[in-house]
């Protein structure tokens, strides 16, 4: 995990990462998978199926679309 940091933001290193508490590196873990999975269209409330054929489905909550 550490290495995968340093990688991706290079002012980091391993020792710096070492001193910073675990939770605020879980977190800064958490915010990069949750942009990463943004960027392939999933939003904050959807739920995501993955297959082993590597197939990715994702199920929305129906929209409300009473407006008549």
């Amino acid at each position: 995990m550490e290495d995968n940091l340093c990688q991706r933001y290079t002012a980091l290193s391993p020792f710096d990462v070492r001193k910073e508490k675990l939770g605020e590196v879980l977190l800064l873990v958490k915010r990069i998978n949750e942009k990463s999975a943004r960027s392939q269209g999933v939003k904050h409330n959807d739920q995501v199926v993955r297959y082993k054929n590597g197939d990715i489905h994702i199920r929305r909550k129906a929209q409300n679309d009473n407006w008549y």
